[in-house]
């Protein structure tokens, strides 16, 4: 059995986890995301935990830190627990191979489900691709996540301002939210330390 390597175990969801976990005899060594920075050795784990609700670390932070590392994580099961307003941007911007996306707001049967992470008895259901962007949506998406604006990112594309709007609104819409103004509210959370956030 490999042992679960857990980024954010000090709040109610990751203490939950913890505890639940170390029940089910899982072998867990918690660190800190500054850690990972440092210590190449941490990503030679099979599971990954990274708990992203309440953190010190903004989402956008921790997803690209992931992205850019993600060929370190080729063999690794990367699990990520995040808030359900912000756990649909995760997962339309990790481009890590496995990854399995929780929030506060999943059931108690896929949070059951990290305890056979470890032994290799991994759910193929969990990994299903949850993404909903075309490759486009997603191009714009991080674009928009990044700061530009429309216009720039019709530079930057080389695609009318017109079609940049539309797409725009396809991603509004595929993430269910009503409008712009809502997307916007989005990205500043996703970009920004939850904790000064409502």
């Amino acid at each position: 059995m490999n042992r679960m390597l857990m980024c954010g175990s000090d709040n109610f969801v990751g203490n939950g986890l913890f505890a639940y976990l170390t029940s089910k005899h899982v072998p867990i060594q918690t660190f800190q995301f500054e850690d990972m920075l440092h210590q190449s050795s941490l990503c030679q784990h099979q599971t990954m935990v990274f708990n992203i609700i309440d953190n010190e670390q903004p989402c956008s932070t921790i997803v690209q830190f992931l992205n850019k590392n993600r060929f370190k994580f080729y063999n690794n099961v990367v699990v990520i627990i995040a808030d359900s307003l912000v756990a649909k941007l995760c997962v339309e911007l990790l481009y890590v191979e496995k990854t399995i996306v929780l929030t506060e707001k999943s059931s108690l049967r896929d949070f059951g489900q990290l305890a056979s992470l470890t032994a290799g008895k991994w759910n193929p259901r969990l990994y299903r691709s949850q993404k909903r962007l075309t490759e486009r949506e997603q191009q714009i998406l991080n674009l928009l996540v990044n700061g530009y604006t429309a216009r720039e990112i019709s530079e930057l594309v080389s695609l009318n301002y017109k079609t940049i709007q539309a797409h725009k609104m396809r991603v509004v819409t595929k993430l269910g939210l009503t409008n712009t103004s809502e997307l916007n509210k989005l990205i500043v959370r996703f970009t920004h330390r939850m904790s000064f956030l409502p």
